[in-house]
């Protein structure tokens, strides 16, 4: 569990300012002028913030601290668009993705900035994250990735109702097919159509579960996932695609 902590730094004439330190991970940076860097945070309490850290690509004292994945507990002090990083400091062991596990955070890093409101709160989905990132770790790649887009859709607002038919309140049958709209829900079709947008019963139980067990069910995971995303993106190619298929 991730705490608020408190940061005490000297301000001008001797006087103290006390500054709470926010739960953080590092999203994305980009260098800004000679020396500064611009920080896109997912922070507990704040949500998405990006962040102005003047001279951190001179400064000692941010180097391998302002990494992406690392978990941290920053203060930031400003109105503006573009608040002043004041403090950073580790939260937590660095985690140090690779192969698959690199490129999922990618996506899930480039997710989070395109998708959610700055200083809009989620602090549910920062736990979840801060699940997956743990579980890419481990080498549990593709399954934690579709429940984070299943968790990423509910915080947003566009949850996805994977036991019933939202038209009659049927519960779904793992046997039938079903097409699925991401604002009407599943509906039985006859057959077993292979269109894009049909799926089978027990693969959106088995994502509804949170058990994408068979090869089947986390392909039409996938896709579910992949269509219902692709329309909160309005359609628009995710670069962290180009680098890895997710």
């Amino acid at each position: 569990m991730c705490f608020i902590y408190d940061l005490l730094i000297i301000i001008d004439k001797g006087l103290y300012l006390t500054q709470r330190l926010e739960p953080a991970y590092i999203l994305h940076t980009r260098y800004f002028r000679d020396t500064s860097l611009i920080v896109e945070l997912f922070t507990q309490h704040e949500g998405t913030v990006a962040v102005l850290a003047k001279g951190a690509r001179k400064q000692a004292r941010w180097k391998g601290l302002l990494q992406l994945f690392a978990h941290v507990l920053v203060a930031w002090r400003g109105k503006s668009e573009l608040p002043i990083l004041t403090g950073a400091e580790p939260g937590g062991d660095a985690l140090i993705l690779q192969g698959d596990a690199l490129f999922s955070g990618f996506y899930l890093n480039e997710l989070l900035i395109r998708l959610l409101h700055k200083h809009d709160p989620h602090p549910r989905l920062f736990n979840v994250y801060q699940q997956t990132l743990a579980a890419l770790n481990q080498g549990e790649v593709e399954k934690s990735l579709r429940c984070f887009e299943k968790q990423l859709l509910q915080e947003l607002g566009y949850g996805l109702v994977l036991d019933r038919e939202l038209e009659n309140n049927t519960p779904i049958d793992p046997a039938s097919y079903y097409q699925y709209h991401l604002e009407q829900g599943a509906r039985k079709v006859t057959g077993t159509a292979k269109a894009t947008d049909i799926y089978q019963g027990k693969s959106l139980l088995a994502l509804h579960h949170d058990q994408l067990i068979t090869q089947e069910a986390r392909r039409d995971a996938k896709r579910l996932m992949r269509q219902a995303i692709a329309i909160l993106l309005n359609h628009k190619p995710l670069k962290s695609r180009e680098l890895f298929t997710v």
